[in-house]
């Protein structure tokens, strides 16, 4: 195999008016082709062939090497550099930093990097979208994205062509490398961003043989020769499984090598073991393979494979090989057969990476135990009953996209759900059981406010409710509406984001006389610091106009609290006060109220995509003149779980 290395000097300082180009490096050794492919200044893009590779200086320091199979995006119209991984593998050599502030970053779908002054390689699996990072020299911040954003991204895929799409810039990595969950990885260890996994692989260590074969290999070639196997893998007999392969998630707490770092993150992933730099998976040493004290690490056995030594390369074992999505793979009978299962989580997670569809649906479901029960008619509490009761919530969507790309989003909705109390003498708390059903279209445009991102848009929305109003066990009419609202979200600073939104409700009830408009806004004021805590301060306001009774009722909101993440392992605190002032107008006389709302509540995540809640609700009423509502104070307690497919 005939390698070849074209070396192309690329400085910062281009011309503003040079066109992005295309760089392409096939096999033959051939010269790049180079076209036009967008209207971005000091972009270029550059794909490299089965079985070549090439290595570019940038800004005249740092040298990156791109790898055979790979896609590579440099941006060059930043004062920091920046390269993204779309697919394949790189290599880069960074000169320290004098002022430990980032030279360059390197940001993948799963990943972001912040490369100080470091050697490094890192590869990224479009298929699982595994990206991992070993650090050959120096040190360097690395950001595990959350399973939620991986999907958006892929998701921002469906109505572009262009296999290199659109890239996130300087402030937004500097934003995401602030978090808390960043990991800095020290020379000679490995970090992975994994599927179910919330923050970046504890960095660890991989087989020093393997290291030392990939310093070497200067070309990322990914040859296959001869496998090198560890010199005590005789020992014992090992069964091969999947259940050794990181991405699959382990809880081993009771091993005496812990170090302080692993046992903070509750999990423990064994030293010594293999990276397949094609797929992005850890091949670890299994439990009771031999620990040498004098490496700190484990023999991998030879039933789990090898690696080259003139690449570095894995190498399975016989009839043998590395699936993205199914690890282990075996071939019997000219099929290939996986040789067992990861956790259901981690399949599940990477079949949605396989085929991102338009479809998702999310689902909710709470029980609550209340001393009250009362209707909200837009936002008006009516027909209060004193009587200690319990109700069950349940709430699904089935939403799709009908566009989806990185500055448009197009997005439909339906929605059912419904509010079951337990059955009672009180016809109203009866009267309370409700079904709801909700039709809704948003339009968002991504844009830039200062640099970083902010969305904007228009929703439509059609609701309507049915109550048990005649306490016949049966759903009846009981009001629609109509809205139309705009929205706008962005950040002032790094940590600092505003949500406004305006909009108008049409209005009709169970008595066709009573129908009227809503008109309402918000905005959201919220601090975030790093991912650790949350403060947040909302206003609102809105004035229902009723038609039937001449009558308008405004409503003044005022809302603060905080979110803290992780008070407990994967669970989060919320402290919240609400606090609303009513007036009623009508052609006779004016009626206030005002009431007060102190919300307590534990959410326990269970990966990305399920999450356990429990909450603490008090409320309190005070009727100042308005005629025929009662004061009430309300303690509710209650518990629930949220789906999201």
């Amino acid at each position: 195999m005939k390698l070849f290395i074209i070396t192309v000097l690329l400085i910062t300082k281009l011309s503003l008016t040079a066109s992005p180009i295309n760089y392409r490096i096939t096999k033959s050794g051939g010269p790049f082709i180079i076209k036009e492919s967008s209207k971005d200044q000091n972009v270029i893009n550059i794909r490299t062939g089965k079985k070549s590779y090439t290595k570019l200086l940038i800004a005249e320091t740092h040298l990156l090497t791109i790898g055979p199979s790979s896609l590579v995006t440099l941006s060059l119209n930043q004062s920091i550099p920046i390269i993204d991984l779309h697919k394949g593998i790189a290599r880069l050599k960074s000169p320290e930093s004098t002022h430990n502030s980032y030279k360059i970053f390197i940001n993948t779908n799963s990943s972001s990097i912040g490369v100080r002054g470091t050697e490094l390689i890192v590869t990224h699996n479009e298929i699982n979208q595994i990206s991992s990072v070993l650090t050959l020299e120096g040190e360097l911040d690395f950001y595990k994205k959350k399973d939620r954003e991986i999907v958006k991204k892929l998701k921002e895929s469906l109505d572009e062509h262009d296999e290199f799409g659109k890239n996130l810039k300087q402030l937004d990595l500097l934003d995401l490398l602030q978090r808390s969950s960043v990991k800095s990885v020290k020379q000679h260890s490995f970090s992975g961003a994994y599927p179910t996994y919330e923050n970046p692989l504890p960095p660890t260590k991989i087989s020093t043989e393997q290291l030392n074969s990939l310093k070497n290999n200067t070309t990322l070639a990914f040859g296959q020769e001869k496998p090198i196997y560890t010199k005590s893998t005789l020992r014992r007999n090992f069964t091969l499984t999947n259940k050794n392969l990181i991405p699959e998630p382990l809880n081993i707490l009771d091993d005496t090598t812990l170090s302080s770092d692993q046992k903070s993150h509750m999990s423990y992933v064994r030293h010594g073991g293999i990276l397949d730099l094609k797929t992005g998976i850890y091949i670890m040493p299994p439990e009771n393979a031999y620990y040498d004290p004098v490496r700190n690490m484990y023999d991998l056995p030879y039933e789990y494979g090898g690696f080259d030594y003139q690449t570095g390369s894995y190498i399975p074992p016989t009839n043998t090989r590395i699936d993205p999505l199914l690890g282990f793979v075996t071939k019997v009978k000219n099929t290939w057969r996986q040789v067992d299962k990861f956790s259901k989580g981690v399949s599940e997670l990477l079949r949605k990476y396989k085929k991102v569809t338009r479809v998702d649906l999310k689902a909710s479901m709470a029980y609550k135990r209340s001393n009250i029960s009362l209707e909200n008619y837009y936002g008006e509490y009516r027909n209060i009953s004193k009587t200690e009761n319990m109700a069950f919530n349940f709430r699904s969507q089935i939403g799709r996209d009908l566009y989806h790309s990185s500055k448009y989003q197009h997005y439909i909705s339906a929605s059912l759900g419904t509010t079951i109390h337990n059955r009672t003498k009180e016809p109203e708390v009866q009267r309370n059981d409700t079904l709801m059903t909700d039709y809704q279209y948003r339009f968002t445009r991504k844009h830039r406010f200062k640099k970083r991102q902010a969305f904007s848009g228009l929703k439509i929305s059609f609701k309507t409710q049915y109550k048990d109003i005649q306490n016949k066990d049966q759903f009846d009419f009981y009001t629609e509406s109509a809205s139309f609202a705009l929205f706008e979200k962005f950040h002032f600073t790094r940590r600092h984001s505003i949500n406004l939104e305006t909009g108008l409700h049409a209005f009709q009830s169970f008595n066709e006389a009573d129908h009227g408009n809503i008109k309402y806004a918000r905005l959201e004021n919220t601090y975030e610091n790093h991912g650790v805590y949350k403060i947040f301060f909302d206003l609102g306001y809105s004035n229902r106009d009723n038609k039937k009774e001449a009558s308008q009722f405004k409503i003044f909101t005022l809302g603060y609290g905080v979110l803290i993440n992780g008070i407990f392992r994967k669970t989060n605190f919320k402290l919240k006060h609400k606090y609303e002032n009513h007036k009623l107008t009508t052609t006779s006389l004016s009626q206030k109220a005002k009431y007060n709302q102190i919300d307590f509540s534990l959410h326990r995540r269970k990966g990305e995509y399920f999450s356990f809640d429990a909450y603490y609700i008090y409320k309190s009423f005070d009727n100042e003149t308005m005629q025929n509502k009662e004061s009430f104070k309300d303690n509710a307690i209650g518990f629930g779980a949220s789906f999201y497919f």
